[in-house]
């Protein structure tokens, strides 16, 4: 079966594809395995320009203002402004048309925003579900309000069953009586609005031993659709009490907790797993790649990112964000980055392994060998018109030549352990390396010795080439294409220090292909003496890494 049929659900059985987030599909939609077998089909056959469908939700921070001051509460950075309409809608925009169906809207306390009809009225626009964070404190009006323009999923903050306890946390001694009650009446309008509850509850050392008597009283009184137990990230629990709470509280808790709240007995199960990545070998996030988090004008990994102080990858307007977040993505390890191994969410760690389990199998069964990975490649339409141009104008030998360099970094690739990701564009960079020489200005130079006078001629073919790519959509290729003659000390035709590792893998799968075929010139050399040419720096420097690799696959017989 070539690579092109492959599709992740033939592969994996259905069992496989099931994991503990599909539970959750009620009342948390945006992480389950439909969304993971999604993610892992856009690897086998990833789009162009990097567009990524987005079919998880895009988190949007419209308000750095909030009408309460919670002791556990950070805050958020200055930098993190409510958005202009015409950069809100210019945002939203090109969400939509990547098929982003889920918008959440959050900050310090978003209802505290006098914008935020604006921005529903906008979402609403582009048919986009919203859900909304809130703290619950405002008047019920300003909820009903918002829940008539759009807003489908509310998640509202309650730490306490009483006045008493809100007065202990620190708050403002009335939330319960207020929130408690707005939650009721919202509870009344969930048939008419289609619309979800879910209580989130926070938890220090203050409202811990008393866990299992708020949760009966939220369930009983005010009726959500689920509770999301979230300790703290401020909060260390001893072993002892650690020890009460897997003997004395979780029993209390389960037995009040029914099926038909599935997060609320996760989180049970799990209490002290709620954060971190101490417990998932994945270090990857796919979660950057299908779904947008935006504070401010950037554009972050994930909305803990923005609220830990983490950088952003791009600004939210950033014609290139995809590559950034592609490069974020490949070079980003998150057992060692600080907030994702202390904060990282347990459903965000679940997806990441799930997702990582089903490109595993789909490696296992050789999905994402150079040479699957090559004919996928050669299907997408403007890349099989390149080529019936070549064949119409008879370049035969450059369309070996592109194709030998495709396999060849492909094979590289491999024995780096690069990221299957990584594998794909590497391969389409390659076959599309030297696109440059069928401009009709240089094609003669495809049949005929190229004369000493004629060579700076030929050279623009790293100019065609990046300007063709270019107009094909192909924005990273065509960086490849302008670089791949250029060397990481500098020398090369532009004298760029190459410091692309992609690049440089293809400019060395290029002199490897280029020295092992016919050229007007001179006859193809044998291959074990291409690669002492290669190894001498007649061809130009390149990382010792990427040499160890080129002799490794000669020696295993891998190369073409």
């Amino acid at each position: 079966m070539s690579a092109m049929l492959l599709n992740s659900s033939e592969i994996l059985r259905p069992a496989d594809t099931q994991n503990v987030l599909d539970r959750f599909t009620s009342t948390f939609y945006s992480l389950d395995s439909l969304r993971g077998q999604k993610l892992v089909d856009q690897f086998l056959h990833p789009p162009a320009k990097l567009n990524f469908a987005l079919h998880g939700r895009g988190v949007y921070f419209i308000s750095n203002q909030c009408n309460l001051n919670c002791t556990y509460c950070k805050g958020l950075d200055d930098s993190i402004v409510p958005p202009a309409f015409d950069e809100f809608e210019r945002v939203l925009h090109g969400w939509s048309e990547r098929g982003l169906q889920y918008l959440h809207l959050t900050g310090l306390e978003p209802t505290a925003s006098p914008c935020l009809l604006e921005y529903l009225k906008i979402a609403e626009k582009y048919q986009i579900d919203v859900s909304l964070s809130t703290n619950g404190y405002q008047e019920f009006q300003r909820y009903q309000e918002l829940v008539r323009h759009g807003v489908k999923y509310l998640s509202i903050s309650l730490d306490a069953h009483n006045n008493s306890l809100t007065k202990q946390l620190g708050r403002h001694d009335d939330i319960y009586a207020r929130v408690s009650s707005n939650i009721r009446q919202l509870v009344a309008l969930k048939q008419e609005y289609a619309l979800k509850i879910v209580i989130c509850l926070a938890i220090t050392k203050v409202n811990f031993p008393l866990l299992p008597e708020i949760v009966a009283d939220f369930l009983e009184k005010l009726h959500p659709d689920d509770i999301r137990l979230i300790p703290v990230a401020q909060e260390t629990f001893s072993e002892v009490e650690r020890a009460y709470y897997e003997n004395e509280i979780r029993p209390k808790l389960l037995r009040i907790a029914s099926p038909r709240y599935p997060f609320l007995r996760f989180r049970i199960e799990h209490f002290f797993e709620t954060r971190g990545l101490c417990h998932s070998s994945a270090r990857k996030c796919y979660v950057v790649l299908d779904e947008r988090t935006v504070g401010g004008q950037q554009l972050y990994p994930c909305n803990i990112y923005i609220r830990e102080r983490g950088r952003p990858i791009a600004a939210a307007t950033d014609p290139a964000q995809n590559i950034k977040i592609w490069r974020w993505f490949l070079g980003h390890d998150s057992l060692r980055d600080p907030i994702c191994a202390a904060y990282c969410c347990d459903v965000t760690r679940e997806y990441n392994r799930m997702v990582d389990m089903r490109l595993q199998a789909l490696a296992d069964q050789q999905a994402f060998q150079p040479l699957r990975l090559f004919e996928t490649i050669l299907q997408e339409i403007p890349i099989r018109q390149l080529f019936a141009e070549l064949q119409r104008d008879a370049l035969m030998a450059l369309e070996t030549h592109l194709r030998r360099t495709a396999l060849n970094a492909g094979v590289l690739g491999r024995r780096l352990r690069w990221h299957d990701l990584t594998l794909y564009y590497l391969i389409r960079a390659a076959l599309l390396h030297d696109i440059g020489k069928s401009h009709p200005s240089l094609q003669q130079f495809n049949r005929s010795p190229v004369a000493p006078q004629q060579k700076q001629m030929l050279r623009q073919h790293t100019d065609y080439g990046k300007e063709m790519l270019a107009r094909l959509g192909y924005g990273m290729e065509a960086d490849i294409a302008y670089l791949h003659h250029d060397r990481p000390d500098g020398t090369g035709y532009h004298q760029i220090s190459l410091e692309w590792p992609m690049a440089e893998v293809v400019a060395l799968a290029d002199a490897y292909s280029a020295l092992t075929e016919d050229r007007s010139h001179r006859p193809k050399m044998p291959t074990a003496t291409a690669i002492s040419t290669i190894l001498s720096g007649e061809c130009g420097t390149f990382r010792e890494p990427y040499l160890r690799a080129l002799q490794a696959c000669h020696e295993d017989y891998c190369l073409c």
